[in-house]
């Protein structure tokens, strides 16, 4: 008998829980996102940090480059009940210049 199989999801989690060397996970997240996919999610990590620490939503749009729509669309998903704003992020680790895409 076959064991069931996993959503791909599932995979996705294990894989980047299991990768502690951080070369190995850029590389990964390199394999997985388009360049331009990677500035997405590092913005989307900017605005998480940025929020965690009261910036203003506005302020936050102007800082990271983006619409006060996607602040407000992660702003949203920080009130949510499996929120990321339980895990403290610096924003100061985020703030990467879109030269330096994987």
């Amino acid at each position: 008998m076959t064991p069931p199989k996993q959503p791909p999801e599932h995979y996705l989690l294990t894989l980047l829980q299991q990768t502690t060397d951080q070369e190995r996970l850029a590389a990964i997240l390199g394999a997985l996102l388009s360049p331009k996919e990677q500035q997405e999610l590092y913005k989307r990590l900017q605005i998480f940090a940025l929020l965690q620490q009261g910036t203003t939503q506005r302020d936050i749009s102007t800082t990271v480059g983006v619409s006060l729509v996607t602040v407000s669309r992660g702003a949203k998903a920080t009130n949510s009940t499996t929120s990321i704003s339980s895990y403290p992020i610096s924003a100061k680790n985020f703030l990467i210049p879109t030269s330096n895409i994987i």
